[in-house]
Parts: C-alpha cells; sequence; structure tokens
C-alpha cells in the first residue's frame, strides 16, 4: 500500500470519526430535549403530518449532507 493512499484512508476515517461525534451529540440533545439517559429507548410517538414533515426534511438533509461528504472524499 502506497504511503498516499494510506493517507487518504486516514482522512477518510478522521472524517468518519468527525461524523460519529457528530451524531453521538445530536443524539445527546435529542435525549436531553426528551428527557431520557442514556440507552433508555425512545418512546413510541404517533407520527402526525407535522412530525412526518420534519421527518422527510431531517432525511433529505442527511442525505445531502452524506452526499457532499461523500464527493469530498472523492475530491
Amino acid at each position: 500500500m502506497s504511503p498516499s493512499n494510506i493517507e487518504t484512508q486516514n482522512a477518510s476515517l478522521d472524517r468518519i470519526k468527525q461524523e460519529i461525534s457528530h451524531l453521538e451529540e445530536q443524539e445527546k440533545q435529542l435525549r436531553k430535549t426528551l428527557n431520557l439517559a442514556d440507552g433508555e429507548p425512545l418512546p413510541d410517538v404517533t407520527m402526525t403530518p407535522e412530525l412526518a414533515a420534519m421527518l422527510a426534511q431531517s432525511k433529505a438533509n442527511a442525505a445531502k449532507a452524506g452526499a457532499d461528504r461523500a464527493a469530498k472524499t472523492l475530491q
């Protein structure tokens, strides 16, 4: 394996670690908002139209962010 290939893989690994850290922070904030302890399961929620719209927007934002990160990785 060439040094540049190892550097590329290390950079990708660093980005993945950053993303995991970001997602963990989002989960902590969500749990804080819902007053849930770490490891406590999320409650069942009835899907309202407003919640469905927010979920769809969140999924679209996450997909775009993932695609943007993937594009940067390939550069």
